[in-house]
């Protein structure tokens, strides 16, 4: 089931189709997050791939909307990602 949090606008979806739980984690300089100087979309795998293995995620789908779907996208490099899901990106 989805959690609430500060992004919930993917909660239903989720639900709809899932029984696994969702993550969502604001890029660097976004939410309560810090800026990285210099940061790329592609950066974003490491980032996440930390998080991933520490919640012992086994697999899971990129969502991303907005400025948020590149992110998404890149994130389908990951060997645990079976796929993506982006809106208005």
């Amino acid at each position: 089931m989805a959690r609430q949090g500060e992004c919930t606008l993917w909660a239903p979806w989720i639900d709809e189709i899932s029984d696994l739980f969702a993550v969502a984690a604001s890029r660097p300089g976004y939410g309560l997050s810090d800026r990285r100087k210099g940061r790329t979309v592609a950066d974003d795998l490491d980032d996440q791939s930390g998080l991933l293995d520490f919640l012992g995620v086994e697999k899971f789908i990129s969502i991303g909307w907005s400025g948020g779907g590149p992110h998404a996208i890149n994130m389908t490099r990951h060997p645990r990602c079976v796929g993506a899901i982006t809106l208005a990106s």
